[in-house]
């Protein structure tokens, strides 16, 4: 019987090959035909304790292991049965890696199931082997055990090589050269499993780079462009009235449905300004639905109206939120009440162009496809089976890694100029951004992030199309995010690589110009080939001598940072703001004068990468052959260099005099920042003035009991204020603990104090909570100091950054609720976990912004009172964001744990509680904690 492959699975003390040590191999010998003919499993010794976790994640305990053989007795056995095999693994260099480190190297072919199922399932959401054998219909019962995992890991193969050989011939031939030109033994695999005549075949294909027949099943929208009528139909309050009382008779739209009061109060507020015009900020409390308070009367009026609304969000639990279940439920009550004058309602998401794929870019980068690494093949293999596919080109349908990412960002349309240089593929219709944007001009509703709605303030180009009516939702992020849309970073080092690349002659380079301009002179023989490497050697010269003078500018700049830092106890990282009085320094001067003569030099790289585009675009057109990809590539590198040059410029020459610009150093950082100190006047004049109609909502609006500070902050005039209180019943469903007798958080037995403080509560609670730090220093110190804790009393510790991202940590929450959230800004707003999975809250301090931040120091310089008058008002606003994570539903109820004794012995703590929505309040000390928190949740 002929044996092809062995799966292998190894169990071990952590995931460092370097530190950790095998506890279990388990192995399965099998064929092509799918015959399973042998399996091996054995303990070993690893010669050291196993924590507790991994035991908990395996089932291996110390005593499994205490009396099995050591790995040097279990080799020579596992090398005689793997053979000659190929070896077959989920995430197989893993395992290769603890072998290797024990002195088995092995040179057996190796294939890994989680690589090829990602290029065969370019859709999937999570790949891991549990993930991946429910996708291909496999049995899974006993996960992180060795033998089982290798036999569920061969099963999985098997599957994945029948799909496989049922790949179209074109696909699988990019497949095939894509892994060839990577060195990926996906090549060896295709060999085995097809005929020599088709691989023959296949080099027949390999010129064809990209096929049209590749996007012969998306389709173009139909739908016309919208064109407003000129007579406005108004919405009424019969209409709002008819939707919501068709949500509350119909369950199959929304089940156990009540109309709530508030909501229906926000619906018909919305209808005035629809209609007659102005602006509104509605604080809605957590439990009003004000999603669907805004999108009744927005639909119907885009409907009636033939008119566009606008709803921009900052989070994207929000933006799928509305896109998946608020707007469908709405357009389907809408359509369920019978309506005069309201037809099919169309609605989409417009993202911002990194998000799409561009097809140019990816035609040109498969196209030099002798010289991709295993990453870029991976993920062009996987971007040429989702292709034919996909209606969008939206990176969100692909499954992609953070490896990856830059290879994206690559072929991403991020700085593209399709809508104003229409390539072949933006006329055929097949170009995603201006799919995207004609999905938008043909849409009722149009749901875009923050950023996008900003970046269209910018840039010249609009994918945005024009609209009249504006909802912002989680309004009170649009001052963070039009600060960093409109901010600039000039980073001296980055530049330097960049430039070093273009004149690179590497093969591999992704910004070679010399490598750009071969592909030039071999599509066109006709041009002045003379000409052209004389712009380019000033080009190549232009460049070195910018990369040497960026050497000595890094010296001065950061030279001038570490003399003028004003604190003797210079951290390692820092920032110094540009102020008037750093700029009079005779060594910033000197400064000044680098600058110039960098951006000269800089000007005159662009000057010529324009002179080259010319002389190229002019060759192309005379004798009609089309190299647009290398033009593409010209204008990407011109682009990047006058972006480099935009934000020099704007930070050291010509600095904004309502800028805040600053030298932020750190540990292999050195940058120049800046960013406006007041957005009010940019939201004011180039968006909020020009629209009809603008409502702004969010949770938390007001601060100290007003509106006026976010209105100002925000560029709001003459505008209405309505507060829209939650419905829930606070009072009997959260317990607000004040700790008063913690120790000040500057305070030496602070740490301790809490430490001791998040066990108590978390030990009675039995997990179900989530601990809010405003440092990622403060939330590593405390995990480190209770994780072992924690584990001894089986409870999981689950810490940002630490243990996984936050969507991540959400995830395990929900599947083990014996589990504590260590989390940071991440976690203060967002978060929606209804039900008795999150039951607690502890908030290990105030929120309080960082005083040495440049941006916040700048704005705080504004006010007469800076404390009172800005610092308190946008600490207790994060405070009410942190605080709404607690009660999502009106059936949840929990403890909500102020770990900071400023509440109580500062005069403006206070302020703090009045702004909770009338829960509990109990003044305790941390002795008290567990019986509290015990008595409450037993309720």
């Amino acid at each position: 019987m002929t044996i092809d492959f062995v799966a292998l699975d190894l169990e071990t003390t952590g995931l460092n090959s370097s530190t950790d040590a095998i506890t279990e191999i388990g192995a399965a010998k099998f064929n092509y035909q799918g015959e399973k003919i042998e399996s091996f499993q054995t303990f070993v010794n690893p010669n050291r304790f196993i924590p507790e976790a991994i035991e908990q994640l395996t089932g291996i305990t110390n005593e499994d292991v205490k009396n099995a053989p050591q790995i040097g007795d279990v080799l020579p056995t596992l090398i005689n049965f793997i053979g000659d095999a190929a070896i077959v693994g989920q995430n197989i260099k893993f395992d290769l890696a603890f072998l290797a480190n024990v002195g088995i190297d092995f040179s057996n072919a190796n294939y890994d199931t989680w690589e090829l199922s990602s290029i065969l399932f370019p859709r999937a959401s999570h790949l891991d082997l549990s993930s991946l054998a429910e996708l291909v219909g496999v049995e899974h019962n006993s996960a992180h055990r060795a033998l089982a995992d290798a036999e569920v890991t061969r099963d999985v193969f098997l599957k994945l090589l029948e799909r496989l050989k049922s790949t179209p011939g074109k696909l699988l031939a990019q497949f095939y050269f894509m892994a060839k030109s990577a060195d990926w033994n996906l090549t060896t695999l295709i060999e085995d499993i097809v005929a020599d005549d088709e691989i023959e075949n296949f080099r027949s294909y390999s010129e064809q780079k990209i096929s049209n027949e590749l996007f012969s099943s998306i389709s173009v929208p139909t739908n016309e462009t919208l064109a407003p009528i000129n007579e406005i139909q108004h919405v009424t309050s019969t209409d709002i009235e008819k939707v919501f009382l068709s949500i509350e008779s119909s369950p199959e739209l929304l089940p156990d449905y009540e109309i709530r009061e508030g909501q229906y109060l926000m619906s018909n507020a919305f209808i005035k300004y629809l209609a007659y015009g102005g602006q509104l900020l509605i604080e809605a409390g957590t439990g009003t639905g004000k999603s669907l308070a805004y999108l009744i009367p927005a639909l119907i009026h885009a409907g009636r109206n033939n008119d566009r609304i606008v709803v921009s969000t900052h989070t994207i639990n929000l933006q799928d939120q509305l896109m998946d279940q608020e707007i469908p439920l709405a357009i389907k009550s809408i359509s369920s009440s019978s309506l005069d004058d309201v037809d099919e309602l169309y609605f989409t998401e417009l993202k911002g162009r990194s998000n799409y794929l561009c097809l140019e870019r990816w035609q040109e980068a498969i196209a030099q496809n002798h010289s991709l690494n295993q990453v870029e093949a991976r993920l062009f293999g996987r971007i040429a089976n989702w292709i034919p596919t996909t209606e969008t080109g939206d990176l969100s349908e692909l499954y992609i890694t953070s490896e990856e990412r830059p290879v994206w960002n690559k072929i991403s349309a991020e700085g593209s100029d399709c809508l104003q240089r229409p390539c072949d593929y933006v006329k055929r219709g097949q170009c995603f951004i201006a799919r995207a944007k004609q999905r938008a001009e043909n849409s009722h509703l149009v749901v875009v992030n923050h950023a996008l709605l900003i970046s269209n303030l910018i840039h010249d180009e609009q994918l945005l199309p024009s609209f009249d009516h504006l909802v912002v939702d989680e309004v009170h992020r649009l001052e963070d995010v039009t600060t960093q849309q409109f901010g600039s970073i000039f980073d001296p080092r980055a530049l330097r690589e960049f430039l070093n690349e273009i004149s690179n002659k590497d093969i591999n380079s992704n910004f070679s110009l010399e490598n750009t301009l071969k592909d030039v002179i071999k599509n066109l023989p006709n041009i002045d080939k003379k000409l052209l490497n004389a712009r380019y050697e000033r080009i190549h010269t232009a460049a070195d001598e910018s990369v040497r003078m960026i050497k000595t500018y890094i010296q001065q700049l950061r030279k001038f940072a570490r003399e003028h830092y004003e604190n003797d106890k210079r951290p390692r990282r820092f920032d110094l703001v540009l102020s008037k009085v750093n700029r009079s320094y005779s060594d910033w001067i000197e400064l000044e004068e680098s600058t110039i003569e960098l951006d000269v030099a800089l000007e005159f790289l662009n000057k010529n990468l324009q002179e080259i585009d010319a002389i190229i675009d002019a060759a192309q057109s005379e004798i009609h052959n089309s190299i647009s990809s290398v033009l593409v590539q010209l204008r990407k590198i011109n682009s990047i260099v006058n972006d480099y040059r935009l934000c020099l410029g704007r930070a050291v020459l010509h600095q904004m005099p309502d800028d805040i610009v600053w030298i932020s150093v750190g540990e292999g950082e050195l940058k120049i920042k800046s960013a406006p100190l007041d957005v009010a006047p940019i939201l004011h004049e180039s968006l909020f003035a020009n629209l009809h109609s603008v409502v702004g909502t969010s949770a938390t609006i007001r601060a100290n009991d007003s509106f006026n500070i976010t209105a100002n902050r925000l560029g709001f005039s003459d505008v209405d204020t309505i507060e829209i209180q939650s419905p829930f019943n606070y009072q009997d469903h959260v317990l607000v603990l004040v700790i008063d007798d913690i120790p000040d958080p500057n305070h030496i037995d602070y740490q301790a104090e809490l430490s001791h403080l998040i066990t108590e509560a978390s030990m009675t609670s039995r997990g179900r909570t989530l601990t809010l730090f405003t440092s990622h220093n403060s939330l590593r110190n405390t995990a480190n100091m209770l994780r072992a804790e924690f584990s001894a009393n089986n409870l999981n510790l689950l810490a940002q950054g630490l243990d996984g991202s936050p969507r991540r940590l959400i995830r395990r929450l929900q599947d083990d609720p014996e589990s504590v959230i260590f989390g940071t800004s991440a976690f203060w707003e967002g978060v929606d976990i209804p039900g008795d999975t999150l039951s607690q809250i502890i908030l290990t301090r105030l929120p309080f912004p960082v005083p040495s931040d440049p941006i916040f120091k700048g704005r705080a310089e504004q006010y007469q009172d800076p404390f009172s008058e800005y610092t308190l008002p946008q600490t207790i606003l994060k405070f009410r964001q942190g605080f709404g994570r607690l009660v999502r539903r009106s059936t949840d109820r929990g403890v909500f744990i102020i770990a900071d004794s400023r509440v109580s012995n500062r005069s403006y703590g206070s302020l703090f509680l009045d702004a909770l929505p009338n829960p509990e309040i109990r003044h305790v000390a941390v002795s008290d904690v567990r019986n509290a928190v015990h008595e409450w949740l037993s309720k």
